[in-house]
């Protein structure tokens, strides 16, 4: 019965709303009850809510552990706040406007598949993405992974494993524990020089740097608001030099760090959209997001700026020899598209059941040129995060196809950076920027 009475609120102050102050209070309305149901759900869904800075009255009550989540009650909230963004008259609304209804109609329908999915229901792995993240995934057949490979083999060649001599080569490239401060904080402030002229940063922003150990991840931002973060290293991993770059980059600037300042200070401060003042990390927003962040390092390295900076600087700090950095560059960037493609193609197969659990783990040994013990690893991890994992590689190659596709070139840095921030300060859904270019094309 609750569940019918807010539900019932919900729909009667939206159509208060419009008879008091037109259709765009009514999507303020409807926005702050999108708001409500996913912070309800981050209570009972560890990760689904990636940051909060919005109003304080709409967080919920601290979840009760010994009650069953409410799921059915939330889905029925959800239900009636689309039903009534389905009543709004887009006649009445401006563009932008318009935009924003469509951001909440594709996000409502995200929270909606999220909830159905916890009480039980399943979708084939590609509906699941379409309605989790606004697009259809892309495929990766084994014919293009073994290409990759034999590419990655003619770069390193040699005798034996290619797995192990890819192995054996990237490991030389550790940085030592006690100099790890000063490469990933040297990283991190030549992220900020080269991306603080193009973004309108918050007064005192700082991504700070915080160097952790038994994390189940490798780094991870926390957008704490006002344009502050931490990133959080997690050196119980040995860090490739690599990592420097992903740290400063993707989990700073102008990756998630800044793409969530620009929500909180340009939609929701500026614009007062308080549907921008809450991450739910299964919505299309994270197909945006994390692709981005993947994208990150080519907008503020262009070119083959990344290989420079790393030879001249970072590899000086780490106390590594700079002969092999374009080489390594290379292998690494070679490999992640080998094991990113290889994650979405098997998922697909293992989710939808053409690959049983065996079977998956040969898969990944075979095209990730993991151990068992690894493959079995990546396996749990797709268990746990699903058609997530689509969003890394997907994500950039979408990203970087419209802004190429858009005068964003490397002869066009200025109109590139445009783009980004354009990208990032505006209710833009992945729909919107694959409708030029092909999302599953290097």
């Amino acid at each position: 019965m609750r569940s019918l009475v807010v539900a019932a609120v919900l729909i009667a102050l939206a159509a208060c709303a419009v008879q008091e102050g037109g259709q765009n209070q009514e999507l303020d309305v409807i926005a702050e009850g999108y708001v409500g149901v996913v912070l309800e759900m981050g209570e009972y869904l560890e990760h689904y809510v990636d940051f909060y800075f919005g109003p304080e009255e709409l967080r919920p009550e601290p979840a009760n552990e010994d009650a069953d989540p409410p799921f059915d009650e939330l889905l029925f909230r959800a239900n009636g706040l689309r039903e009534a963004l389905a009543a709004v008259d887009l006649q009445r609304l401006d563009p932008e406007q318009v935009q924003r209804h469509r951001f909440l109609d594709a996000h409502l329908l995200a929270v909606e598949t999220k909830l159905e999915m916890e009480s039980g229901a399943s979708f084939a792995f590609d509906d699941e993405f379409q309605r989790l993240f606004g697009a259809r995934p892309p495929s990766y057949d084994t014919t293009f992974i073994a290409a990759k490979l034999k590419q990655l083999d003619a770069l390193l060649a040699g005798d034996g494993d290619l797995g192990d001599r890819y192995y054996d080569y990237v490991w030389r490239f550790v940085i030592p524990e006690e100099r790890l401060a000063v490469v990933f904080q040297t990283a991190i402030d030549e992220a900020k020089l080269r991306t603080s002229p193009h973004t309108d940063l918050y007064d005192g922003d700082l991504c700070l740097l915080e160097l952790v150990t038994d994390k189940p991840w490798d780094a991870f931002n926390s957008y704490e608001g006002r344009g502050n973060s931490v990133v959080q290293v997690n050196t119980g991993y040995r860090k490739q030099i690599k990592s420097a770059r992903d740290a400063a980059c993707h989990e700073c600037y102008p990756g998630h760090h800044v793409h969530s300042s620009m929500w909180e200070k340009e939609l929701y401060e500026d614009r007062g959209w308080v549907e921008f003042s809450v991450g739910a990390t299964s919505t299309p927003s994270y197909l945006i997001y994390e692709g981005i962040a993947e994208y990150a390092v080519e907008a503020a390295f262009p070119g083959e700026e990344w290989i420079e900076f790393q030879r001249a600087t970072l590899f000086e700090a780490a106390g590594l020899d700079p002969a092999e950095a374009e080489r390594y560059v290379r292998a690494i960037n070679l490999y992640k598209m080998i094991q990113w493609s290889s994650i979405i193609e098997g998922s697909r197969l293992y989710l939808d059941g053409d690959l049983d659990r065996e079977q998956a783990i040969d898969f990944f040994m075979t095209y990730t040129l993991r151990t068992r013990p690894e493959a079995e690893g990546m396996l749990s991890a797709i268990e746990l995060y699903r058609s997530y994992l689509v969003n890394y590689l997907f994500g950039a190659q979408m990203i970087r196809n419209y802004i190429n596709a858009n005068g964003g070139n490397e002869d066009n840095p200025g109109r590139r950076w445009e783009l980004v921030r354009e990208i990032m300060s505006s209710p833009v859904l992945p729909s919107d920027l694959l409708e030029v270019g092909d999302g599953n094309v290097f």
